[in-house]
């Protein structure tokens, strides 16, 4: 006779701890996998000038690719309409805005979705929901979900979608199924054939400060960047700018805190404030707050071509202490970030157009002296720079050849000298080569800017003593050989560079993500979303 005896074994500690590792082992293997089939989306540099050719004879094409990959999905319009979408179009400071504006609206009770462009340490990062990146669990099981979609609905000679499009596509399925209340949307390149305007009914549209940037894409001429910037304005849908600094108080009248270094931070703010406002007044049905930006544009922007050269302008407004706690603990790691590893604090910024590299150089001399004076010694100082694409190095430079550096290292913005596949931080789309020459190139600008005599500039003389890396941890390695030498590293020129350099030193990017919303934030708002997903698909 059979019989049957329940066991009565447990799990030792060592057990449990061995099925957590197998556990955590299988889902590393599954994110690693994702990524890796993410990376094999990127386009190789001959891919890269084929497209931007065909992008000059036909610049919608890829906004028709994306509309149709929607649909592969079973995302409509109407899908998009409901996720009351706030999109951000700029040259600087399009990513702090919207970093600002999801604080904001988060700390008002919304579930928000947040996608932005590029990522740091991790491709999860441009992927949020309720502040913080997706899980990699979450990013495995939405990638390989959108992924199987799309390639079983190609049709023959269809490609898939490169890397950016498929995380853009990635992000609204997202964050159609997390159901959030609003998706904050930051533009890629540009804005009217970016891929993510294929959102066509946006509640709120803003653009931040204009640059040169992106010139072989966008055009040589202001006025042809903002065009393009512009081309995410739609029919119905409203559009705030910051000309100009607006000075923001709190009730009691106090300038409010920024987490954000650098006072161009408050200009964003000003714009995060306007937006988020706005959204909440209308998307958002709140009324409990006045909003100045709706007024303005209820009486002023209807009026007909011609009546007025004169833009309605929404006037400042007393802050909330809500507000002023949402800004206070905004986190958007990478720009003005200081991380500090012993003796050694790095200053990290991803400038990357020239105005913006000025303002890096004036907010590291400023937070150099004020930490040198702290510690009373005279630092050591470092400059690790790199900039990416068809930037002209000199101009970049030149801002920074003016300081005083005891070393300058130029390396390409890898981690490692093998590229891994299966990295979040791989780069597929440019050559050993060709990042061997960019840095080639950025090493005779210097010695250009510095000095008449190379061999004065090789030797330390003027300008600091120059090294060529093959990797950021070369360049890690390289500065941290200080024994209990104060030393101060500046790294700026691209974010892709600041990136690699916090997955060595900070990569759970511990001292930059967003802390979870604290007392005084208003509970949890629920506004109807519409049909829910069923079974894993958009219905």
């Amino acid at each position: 006779m059979l019989r049957i005896v329940q066991s009565s074994i447990r799990l030792t500690p060592f057990g449990v701890a061995l099925q957590q590792r197998q556990a955590c082992s299988t889902m590393d293997f599954k994110y690693k996998r994702a990524i890796e089939a993410l990376n094999s989306l990127q386009s190789s540099q001959a891919s890269l000038e084929q497209r931007r050719a065909e992008r000059h004879a036909r610049p919608e094409r890829g906004l028709l690719q994306t509309t149709a990959c929607l649909r592969h999905l079973g995302l409509t319009q109407q899908h998009l309409r409901r996720l009351r979408v706030i999109h951000v179009a700029g040259t600087k400071g399009k990513g702090s805005t919207c970093a600002l504006t999801e604080s904001l609206l988060r700390h008002h009770g919304y579930r928000t979705g947040f996608f932005s462009s590029p990522h740091l340490v991790a491709a999860r990062e441009r992927i949020r929901v309720g502040g913080q990146p997706i899980s990699e669990q979450e990013f495995a099981s939405y990638f390989w979900e959108v992924f199987d979609r799309l390639e079983q609905a190609l049709d023959d000679g269809e490609q898939m979608p490169m890397y950016f499009m498929f995380l853009t596509l990635m992000s609204l399925y997202v964050f159609v199924r997390e159901q959030v209340d609003v998706a904050v949307i930051e533009v890629g390149i540009g804005g009217a054939y970016d891929c993510t305007n294929v959102i066509r009914y946006p509640s709120v549209c803003g653009i931040t400060f204009l640059d040169y940037d992106h010139v072989d894409t966008l055009g040589s001429r202001i006025e042809q960047i903002a065009e393009q910037k512009a081309g995410i304005v739609k029919p119905g849908s409203p559009i705030l700018s910051v000309p100009e600094l607006t000075e923001y108080r709190a009730e009691d009248g106090r300038r409010p805190g920024l987490a954000m270094a650098g006072p161009h931070q408050r200009q964003n703010a000003a714009l995060a404030l306007q937006l988020a406002r706005y959204w909440r007044a209308t998307a958002g049905n709140d009324t409990s707050d006045p909003c100045p930006a709706l007024d303005a544009i209820a009486s002023g922007v209807c009026r007909p071509a011609g009546d007025s050269d004169t833009l309605p302008r929404a006037p400042p407004f007393p802050l909330t202490p809500l507000e002023t706690q949402a800004l206070a603990e905004c986190r958007w790691p990478g720009r003005c970030q200081k991380v500090s590893r012993g003796p050694v604090t790095y200053y990290l910024d991803g400038a990357h157009t020239r105005g913006s590299v000025e303002l890096a150089a004036h907010w590291f001399q400023s937070e150099a002296a004020r930490d040198a004076a702290l510690t009373g010694r005279v630092p050591r100082r470092v400059l690790l720079f790199y900039s990416t694409g068809s930037r002209e190095p000199s101009s970049l430079l030149e801002p920074l050849a003016s300081l005083r550096w005891d070393h300058v290292i130029f390396c390409p913005s890898v981690v490692w000298p093998v590229v891994d596949t299966s990295s979040d931080q791989a780069n597929c789309t440019v050559t050993p080569q060709s990042r061997q020459c960019r840095v080639g190139a950025h090493f005779t600008a210097w010695r250009e800017l510095t000095s008449s005599d190379p061999a004065d500039t090789a030797a330390g003389a003027v300008g600091g003593q120059l090294h060529r890396l093959a990797c950021i941890s070369q360049a890690v390695e390289l500065i941290e050989q200080c024994g209990d030498t104060p030393t101060q590293v500046l790294t700026v020129g691209s974010l892709h560079l600041v990136g690699g350099l916090l997955s060595i030193i900070d990569p759970e990017l511990r001292s930059a993500m967003p802390a979870p919303v604290t007392a005084g934030a208003r509970p949890r708002r629920r506004l109807a979303s519409g049909t829910a997903p069923a079974g894993g698909l958009l219905v």
